[in-house]
C-alpha cells in the first residue's frame, strides 16, 4: 500500500551535519525523491547552510535563531511553488 498517494506535495530537506552519516542520508534522500519525480522536491538544506555559516550553532549540527527562520523560509518557499 503506498502511504503517500493521497498526499499531493513531498518536500524534503537535506541534512547539514558533522557525522558520518551525513552524506548516506542525503543520497538515500536524493533516491527517495526521484522516486515521486512529481510530487517530491528534494531542497538541499546542507549546500544552504553550508554557504551560511551563521545558520549553524558551533556544534556545526544545531541551528541558530537565524538558521531556523532560514529554514522555515526555504520551506515555504518550495511549498508555494
Amino acid at each position: 500500500v503506498d502511504t503517500c498517494s493521497a498526499i499531493k506535495r513531498l518536500v524534503f530537506l537535506t541534512i547539514k551535519a558533522p557525522r558520518d552519516w551525513e552524506g548516506p542520508v542525503n543520497r538515500r534522500l536524493a533516491k527517495g525523491v526521484q522516486r515521486h519525480p512529481v510530487r517530491a522536491t528534494l531542497l538541499d538544506w546542507h549546500a544552504i547552510a553550508g554557504a551560511n555559516t551563521d545558520y549553524l550553532c558551533n556544534d556545526k549540527f544545531h541551528l541558530s535563531r537565524a538558521g531556523a527562520v532560514a529554514y522555515a523560509e526555504v520551506i515555504v518557499a518550495a511549498l508555494r511553488q
